[in-house]
């Protein structure tokens, strides 16, 4: 899918926050080991992160390299809670 972060609004990435909980929901990990994951070291991040992942005020680069890691890593998840951001 093409898709242009720069440009992503506030509910774009709330949108992602909700389609990142439902697959750390569904692969038993959390919202958090994700950020981690994607962004290749432990994400040093406010108290408040996940609201703010949660209100859609995540940086667009961080929402990049979280969807760019769930493509590669559970994109079948991804798919079948939020099939227009995550086509097979």
């Amino acid at each position: 899918m093409d898709f242009d972060w720069l440009k992503a609004t506030e509910d774009q990435r709330k949108q992602r926050y909700v389609a990142t909980r439902a697959v750390a929901d569904a692969a038993n990990t959390t919202v958090e080991e994700i950020i981690d994951a994607a962004l290749g070291r432990k994400a040093l991040m406010g108290t408040d992160y996940m609201s703010t992942f949660r209100r859609g005020k995540i940086r667009r680069s961080y929402a990049k390299l979280v969807y760019d890691w769930i493509v590669a890593n559970h994109v079948e998840i991804a798919h079948r809670f939020a099939p227009d951001f995550f086509p097979l």
